[in-house]
């Protein structure tokens, strides 16, 4: 995007404040030069809208695949605590039944020696 900048009244500026013509002429130059580098062009301004444009199509891509993966990653942890629960369920009953085994034995040998 060029800059609106009157080169000629700059130059008439510097040389009423006291520089000489080659001076005005060089620094309004050297200033020209240095903004119409560093200012973005309306191409360079749409070409960045373009690629935020593109970013936040790919952001909500990725939300989805997020959700779809937090969605399964919840399946399979219900479906492991489903599993440990019946395990935990069957480990108590083992438990139980060794204990009960156990006692009957301790019984058996205490009494019946």
């Amino acid at each position: 995007m060029q800059m609106a900048f009157d080169t000629l009244k700059a130059v008439k500026e510097l040389k009423a404040a006291g520089f000489e013509e080659a001076q005005a002429e060089a620094m309004v130059g050297a200033f020209g030069l240095a903004v119409s580098d560093n200012t973005a062009s309306k191409a360079d301004v749409q070409a960045l809208r373009d690629d935020v444009a593109g970013l936040k199509t790919d952001m909500r891509a990725l939300d989805g695949k997020v959700d779809r993966l937090h969605a399964d990653l919840d399946g399979k942890i219900d479906l492991a605590r489903s599993d440990l629960g019946g395990d935990i369920r069957l480990l108590k009953w083992m438990n139980g039944a060794i204990l009960a085994l156990a006692a009957a034995a301790f019984l058996r040998f205490v009494f019946m020696a």
